[in-house]
């Protein structure tokens, strides 16, 4: 069975872990499937950097250069202080977490990209996951790198782990999702908490932001981030990613269940028809 683990199981965790002490992860996962060290977001991406007119332009990827991984604009996160708009997020604020109960949001980077950007470059669009892709959470806008957690009994066949990480643009290229182009771009958002860590986002577990301890130019991208006191990207770094990052052969394996269960779309009555049982 396919499922992603979503709402319910918040008030399993918070309960577990009232206290929001840290709790040890058991496992490298790191490591996939097939021995390829994890130590960004992409470990198979691309690479952006502005241009000296600010336009976002396709680099050569190096080992550890992370993609944009980030929450659209319109997410909401659960927070200790009930659901709240990404943007209204602050350094400093306690946030539950699916490993480790809850901990402080280190610090938040926002990152806008304009329409030309989307449009001159396909694979900053975000995508969106609706509800039947995450049973019992609502739908979701993310960037095309950005994580969410699959758990099935078939992951943990393939990759000896019932719980690995699936990114949005794999449900994009399986033809379960679409990409969106928003009139005025959008606007991502990045979370540093002192791990790799897990949130809740418009009810479904997604993933933070995921500090590469390869990256040493990490510092020079501070002036994009708002962090609380003496923390920074070079002294925060992540020596492994939450759970396995699958590739996409890897996630074709799990998302071939979702595709055989898509739901069809109702076909639209006649326009004559509408307008009647509109009253």
């Amino acid at each position: 069975m396919t499922n992603f683990i979503s709402g319910p199981f918040i008030s399993e965790l918070l309960a577990d872990n009232a206290g929001g002490q840290d709790v040890d992860v058991e496992g490298d996962r790191n490591i996939s499937k097939a021995d390829e060290f994890i130590d960004s977001n992409a470990p198979n991406g691309r690479a952006f950097t502005p241009d000296a007119d600010g336009t976002l332009i396709k680099t050569n990827p190096t080992p550890g250069t992370p993609d944009i991984a980030c929450f659209a604009e319109d997410t909401i996160i659960l927070t200790n202080n009930g659901e709240i708009p990404v943007t209204d997020l602050q350094p400093g604020d306690r946030i539950p977490t699916y490993d480790s109960g809850a901990q402080t949001l280190l610090g938040l980077c926002k990152i806008h990209v304009t329409v030309g950007d989307l449009l001159r470059t396909p694979e900053l669009r975000p995508v969106r996951l609706d509800p039947h892709l995450c049973p019992g959470a609502e739908s979701i806008l993310l960037s095309p790198a950005h994580c969410v957690l699959h758990r099935s009994a078939k992951a943990e066949a393939y990759f000896a782990d019932p719980e690995v990480f699936l990114q949005a643009r794999h449900f994009e290229k399986a033809g379960l999702a679409q990409t969106e182009i928003p009139r005025m771009g959008v606007s991502y958002y990045q979370l540093l908490f002192q791990d790799h860590a897990l949130v809740l986002a418009n009810g479904v577990w997604s993933e933070s932001y995921f500090n590469s301890s390869g990256n040493k130019d990490s510092d020079h991208m501070s002036q994009d981030w708002r962090f609380v006191e003496n923390v920074t990207l070079g002294n925060t770094p992540h020596a492994k990613s939450a759970r396995q990052i699958l590739r996409w052969d890897e996630a074709l394996l799990l998302l071939r269940d979702l595709k055989a269960k898509k739901p069809e779309r109702a076909p639209l009555a006649p326009v004559k028809m509408r307008r009647r049982l509109q009253g």
